[in-house]
């Protein structure tokens, strides 16, 4: 016996699962920055346009999928180095 599952209730549920993915990907995003920005003693703000400028944020965005994973410790010691390459000279 086969189960029919309406194909708009797959579509709803596909978004509703994306919408999810966006939310956690932002909070863990803005949790790095607050985190490089401790690191770093600096404000977020100033945090978040250096990481920015240097590619910090393509960085994560790019590949969040792996760095989630990571510690935050480790995950800003892979932004500092990114941005580092880049031009960034925060010590």
């Amino acid at each position: 016996m086969a189960i029919f599952i309406p194909i708009e209730a797959l579509r709803t549920v596909s978004r509703e699962l994306e919408v999810i993915i966006v939310e956690n990907k932002i909070g863990w995003t803005v949790a790095c920055v607050s985190e490089f920005a401790r690191r770093f003693n600096i404000s977020v703000k100033s945090a978040f346009q250096y990481l920015y400028l240097y590619g910090g944020i393509a960085f994560l965005d790019e590949h969040y999928e792996a760095e989630h994973l990571l510690s935050f410790d480790d995950a800003i010691d892979d932004l500092a180095l990114i941005c580092e390459a880049k031009g960034g000279a925060l010590q």
